[in-house]
């Protein structure tokens, strides 16, 4: 089981979304021009371009832990709308507004974001 796994689902979440988020600002303060030429082809879900897939499968290893937590039935289709949706949000920031990726508040939000999207909101007994 992958060490995230073993977090809380928000947890898990969270380590997720900073380490997206740190690898976007780190490769873009190496090189702004050329990696903004490229950058689509580091998001989430096309990181590494000789497999297919790969941040989408570990997410599912990691979200199949956490089952009863999500709101999505399936793991491997709610890892599938997380890789997507931070993948394009993220190269979305890269392009249109760079500094937000060292903005501790738009870490947060992008947290809260993907939450509200996988976390299951706690059933009450009536």
């Amino acid at each position: 089981m992958p060490t995230v796994a073993a977090r809380s689902l928000p947890e898990a979440i969270t380590l997720i979304a900073e380490t997206a988020i740190d690898r976007h600002r780190r490769l873009y303060d190496l090189h702004p021009q050329y990696y903004f030429k490229r950058a689509a082809r580091f998001a989430l879900s096309t990181f590494n371009p000789q497999s297919r897939e790969p941040a989408t499968r570990f997410i599912t290893m990691i979200l199949e832990c956490h089952r009863e937590a999500l709101a999505i039935s399936s793991p491997e289709r709610a890892a599938f709308m997380l890789t997507r949706s931070l993948g394009a949000l993220l190269v979305r920031t890269l392009y249109e507004r760079p500094h937000y990726l060292s903005d501790p508040a738009f870490l947060e939000d992008v947290v809260r974001m993907l939450r509200g999207l996988l976390v299951a909101e706690p059933r009450h007994e009536a």
